[in-house]
């Protein structure tokens, strides 16, 4: 085994941020791109619902499409669109999937 070490003082280029939103039983943030994170957080021990956050638990969006029960979102790219996966009941709806921009405010 070869190890190799630079001289220097080591970095930790990252810090942790808690953005649990108030209120919320469970969360978890999955999915971060420009200053967004994406995940689901879970209020009163029900169902989880998708949501955004802004670098801050106090920016928190429920993404909660109308009429689903459960939600989780998985991605965020470019401040543009997070991926949404959104379940009726025990039953993922069948290729459910939903672009949604900030910016243009537009709809699930």
């Amino acid at each position: 085994m070869l190890l190799c070490m630079v001289g220097g003082t080591a970095f930790a280029g990252w810090t942790v941020v808690n953005l649990h939103p108030a209120g919320a039983t469970s969360s978890r943030a999955v999915g971060v791109s420009g200053g967004e994170q994406v995940g689901y957080a879970i209020f009163n021990y029900s169902a989880p619902h998708a949501g955004l956050w802004t670098g801050t638990k106090e920016s928190w969006v429920d993404l909660n499409p109308a009429g689903s029960s459960n939600s989780y979102a998985y991605g965020v790219s470019g401040g543009q669109h997070r991926d949404l996966l959104a379940t009726q009941g025990e039953t993922v709806s069948p290729d459910y999937s939903c672009h949604f921009d900030q910016r243009e405010k537009s709809s699930c």
